[in-house]
């Protein structure tokens, strides 16, 4: 709503991003494994769009894919 060309989906990624790496060490779990985890959700619940956000966060974050979808 400020007007920045982003949109709402780089927002998204920061707030899953956020609650991540607290989950992260609440829980006691690394953080490579639920920061991307919970971004890629918090935009899929929003935006449904589940392969969509994987394959986005997998990119952003230089995280292998599935070799049939790095082409």
């Amino acid at each position: 709503s400020s007007g920045w060309r982003g949109g709402f989906i780089i927002p998204l990624f920061f707030i899953g991003g956020a609650v991540g790496l607290v989950l992260s060490r609440w829980l006691g779990v690394p953080a490579v494994v639920l920061v991307p985890s919970c971004m890629v959700s918090t935009n899929s619940a929003v935006t449904r769009t589940p392969l969509g956000s994987a394959l986005t966060v997998a990119e952003m974050a230089g995280l292998p894919t599935l070799p049939p979808l790095c082409w």
